[in-house]
């Protein structure tokens, strides 16, 4: 699995794509999740950690060597 981290204008794209389907050549399948959020506030990369705060009082922090696994923290 790869997991694709993007930013375009204001929209935060997260896609996981099977890399064995793609090899395969099953390109329609290969692309298994898309998720994004479109508003945030403000967001952090320090490698391997990427940071953002929602406007919904919400920060989630990520980490590249462990992408199954998303912190989640609700602000007061």
């Amino acid at each position: 699995m790869l997991k694709l981290l993007s930013i375009v204008g204001d929209t935060l794209y997260l896609d996981t794509i099977d890399i064995g389907k793609a090899r395969q050549g099953l390109k329609s399948e290969s692309h298994v999740a898309m998720t994004f959020e479109s508003n945030y506030h403000s967001y952090g990369f320090n490698w391997p950690y990427f940071s953002y705060a929602t406007q919904q009082q919400k920060v989630l922090i990520m980490n590249a060597f462990n992408p199954n696994f998303i912190q989640r923290y609700a602000l007061p």
